[in-house]
């Protein structure tokens, strides 16, 4: 089944799971390099980005997030596995020069592996 909460992240992550096997947890955090005030109402700080990867290197359930593809993410999560994509901005966020949509890279990460990756992409 599905819970909706309204708790920190960290507290949301740790929490112990009635079911009988692993929970898959989906985390969409802030992107690490964008400006704050520019892209988000309430951005995270350096040390949420550093909560965050703490609580899920130390679940016992599956997880996977998203996350921009910048140098500092990979560090971050150098134990866990990373997985690079790209995709073309929506329209509305598309910056486009001559009705060309921008490229965007960005990272999956989880810590199971996904067996034929590129092949879903």
């Amino acid at each position: 089944g599905t819970k909706i909460t309204s708790l920190d992240f960290q507290e949301l992550i740790s929490y112990e799971s009635t079911s009988d096997g692993k929970v898959l947890i989906y985390a969409d955090p802030p992107y690490f390099s964008p400006s704050k005030r520019k892209h988000y109402r309430y951005g995270f700080t350096y040390n949420d980005h550093i909560r965050l990867m703490h609580s899920l290197r130390d679940t016992n359930n599956y997880f996977f997030l998203t996350y921009d593809d910048v140098p500092e993410i990979h560090e971050i999560y150098h134990w866990a596995k990373i997985y690079t994509t790209n995709f073309f901005y929506r329209v509305g966020d598309s910056n486009s020069i001559n009705g060309l949509r921008k490229l965007g890279f960005e990272l999956l990460i989880t810590n199971f592996d996904i067996p034929n990756f590129n092949s879903y992409i």
